[in-house]
């Protein structure tokens, strides 16, 4: 096998045919794009982790990258607020331990709103009145919470505890349902429960699956395994039902597993993804899988 050294990454549309479209090549190492509500704007990760990463935010109609954040750290875009003026991220701080902080910022760049909240606050509602609050036990187990943006804290109740899981989640656009993933069948795969209240519990994926996403309008789940990208239908009446996975791409863009994220735009016509630049050197690999699994730099495990 040759070795590969990442140079860096680029931001691309993927359309249903699996052709790719370029919308920006840094240059630098880019993780976790997130779109703003009406399409015009992507928030981002650039910079090596897990010291020197911000958020930045690109104009597309422009092509202007802004940045938005000046914190220690590796930082990570966890939401936008449903007017596009605000942006939640969570802030990794190496040099105070496992430190985990969540802040809001402005998203024209002009600096913090309020004050920063400890632990993870991620993946909001349509509305931004709840959003998913994750958090390890003493034992080491993972805690999911839901977390009212009104009142500015989580809710007693606990919505799931795994043994094995990521922070990998994804609460649904009208706030009613949390997909996860958790490893405890012996492969990472996706499931579905009530929020906030943790009732029912869904299989989503049936051979494997990881990064799960809504579909913008909520009848559908997205994740990805490591030779696709899968959706499968969901049914709420009378009952919650999933379907079988479907692919979601015609045909699959060559090179698939270089492509760390994929997410659906508002339109649900396309989607965002992150493909790697690579330098096809014999050399030793420079991995940035602390991007795909930021938890492991900072001793949160599976």
């Amino acid at each position: 096998m040759r070795n590969t050294s990442v140079l860096g990454g680029e931001l691309v549309w993927l359309d249903r045919n699996g052709e790719v479209e370029v919308i920006a090549s840094p240059g630098d190492v880019i993780s976790n794009p997130l779109p703003s509500p009406d399409g015009d704007r992507l928030a981002f990760t650039m910079g090596p982790p897990p010291n020197d990463s911000q958020i930045w935010v690109r104009d597309l109609a422009r092509g202007v990258n802004t940045r938005v954040s000046d914190l220690n750290g590796f930082v990570l875009a966890a939401g936008w607020s449903p007017d596009g003026r605000r942006l939640a991220v969570v802030n990794f701080d190496p040099s105070k331990g496992i430190e985990v902080r969540t802040h809001v910022l402005a998203a024209d760049g002009s600096g913090a709103i309020g004050q920063p909240i400890d632990g993870v606050v991620s993946s909001f509602d349509e509305a931004w009145n709840y959003a998913v609050y994750g958090g390890r036990t003493a034992i080491g187990q993972m805690e999911l919470r839901a977390f009212d943006v009104n009142k500015g804290k989580p809710l007693d109740k606990i919505v799931t505890t795994m043994e094995q899981a990521r922070f990998d989640f994804s609460l649904s656009p009208d706030g009613s349902l949390l997909i996860y993933t958790t490893r405890e069948t012996g492969q990472r795969e996706v499931y579905c429960t009530r929020f906030p209240d943790g009732d029912g519990r869904w299989q989503v994926s049936t051979e494997g699956g990881r990064d799960p996403a809504w579909a913008p309008d909520g009848r559908s789940v997205y994740y990805r395994t490591d030779d696709g990208f899968h959706e499968v239908s969901l049914a709420r009446d009378p009952e919650i039902r999933f379907g079988l996975p479907e692919p979601v791409l015609a045909t699959t863009p060559p090179a698939f597993e270089t492509f760390q994220v994929i997410k659906p735009e508002p339109t649900g016509e396309r989607f965002l993804a992150v493909r790697e630049q690579r330098d096809e050197k014999d050399s030793q690999p420079a991995s940035i899988s602390i991007i795909e699994h930021w938890h492991e730099a900072f001793g949160v495990r599976e």
